[in-house]
């Protein structure tokens, strides 16, 4: 995002400024990183952002602590898993597969033009479709207050992780039906 803002000579933002803007899509990310008076700005700026991310997607990315043994355990136990981001579906690809052996998930989809994004459930049912799992039967895991959304839109148990990059509160007052605060406590869950 800085290095977009950075060639229009627009202020940079931090690491905290930065966390509240992700999660509803590139565009929509692009337009909060914008100073309101410089929205004209949107799709050049995330032109050049997308541009660059193609290069540098997983540069500082990792999986949390304990989340590959918690994804192999859940493997080992045949619980059917998938990724589901606002991310674009080919950036979300390559980076599960750079960080996680094959057959990790049984699907990953990230966000594809015309299919609406989280928070609306429509790929979040579609996936529980192709896993051929009810939704009620379904855990949604995530980190931000759309997860939370996706997951009671699409009837599912909304699970709010604490180790992401929103607030325990955030998680709450968007109905989160637990928080967990480390992954072995999913298997709690299941």
């Amino acid at each position: 995002i800085n290095y977009a803002l950075d060639l229009y000579d627009l202020p940079l933002l931090d690491r905290e400024e930065v966390k509240k803007i992700v999660g509803n899509g590139a565009h929509t990310m692009m337009t909060r990183a914008l100073p309101p008076d410089r929205a004209d700005l949107t799709d050049d700026v995330l032109c050049r952002q997308q541009a660059y991310y193609r290069s540098h997607y997983a540069d500082h990315s990792r999986p949390y602590p304990g989340i590959v043994e918690i994804l192999q355990e859940l493997q080992q136990n045949q619980v059917k898993c998938a990724v589901l981001s606002n991310k674009p579906d080919c950036f979300t690809r390559k980076i599960i597969a750079s960080m996680f052996a094959s057959g990790t998930f049984t699907l990953v989809r990230g966000h594809v033009d015309d299919v609406p994004l989280k928070p609306d459930p429509a790929t979040a049912l579609q996936l529980a479709e192709e896993l051929d799992v009810k939704p009620a039967d379904a855990l949604f895991v995530g980190d931000t207050a759309v997860d939370i959304q996706t997951a009671r839109r699409a009837g599912m148990t909304p699970i709010g992780v604490t180790w992401g990059f929103r607030d325990r509160s955030e998680l709450l007052q968007n109905g989160a039906a637990a928080l967990i605060d480390h992954p072995q406590e999913l298997l709690d869950r299941l």
